[in-house]
């Protein structure tokens, strides 16, 4: 059997270690995240936010790991049913709607993970250092005692 060229091996090398990220930081054990697709329990999770798409052959770690960070936040902060129902129809305000709800999730980035809100603020702006994170507004989050900090 023939290997799978470079890209898609270095990309499935990436893939597999944000979907390590996010189980760990969500405590969502039933989660992938192949193909740029993210899946929770068997279902799909729409990522539609263009800076949360990373190419796997221009973008290093630290920029997947930004990924990894921002969906991590948003499956801890956003309320997916409630999302659905407040969707504007048309595809260009949806876009802008989720783009907002994504950095929405990504300003609530707690003290106790500086360097989430560090990756978080390099995925969502390129070029942007991780000292601009302290400008950033930052929550306390039941995320500090959550099972998975212990």
């Amino acid at each position: 059997m023939s290997q799978p060229p470079r890209r898609e091996k270095r990309q499935q090398q990436l893939e597999e270690l944000c979907a390590a990220t996010l189980r760990a930081l969500s405590g969502e054990a039933r989660l992938r995240y192949r193909g740029g697709r993210l899946e929770v329990r068997g279902r799909h999770v729409p990522v539609r936010a263009p800076h949360l798409h990373p190419d796997p052959e221009r973008d290093e770690f630290p920029a997947w790991r930004g990924v990894a960070d921002s969906l991590a936040l948003r499956l801890q902060h956003s309320d997916p049913e409630q999302l659905r129902q407040t969707l504007p129809a048309q595809p260009v305000e949806r876009l802008v709607f989720e783009l907002l709800e994504q950095l929405r999730v990504e300003s609530l980035v707690a003290d106790c993970h500086p360097g989430c809100g560090a990756t978080c603020c390099g995925a969502s702006s390129s070029g942007a250092s991780s000292s601009s994170t302290r400008d950033r507004p930052r929550a306390t989050s039941a995320c500090c005692s959550s099972p998975w900090r212990r």
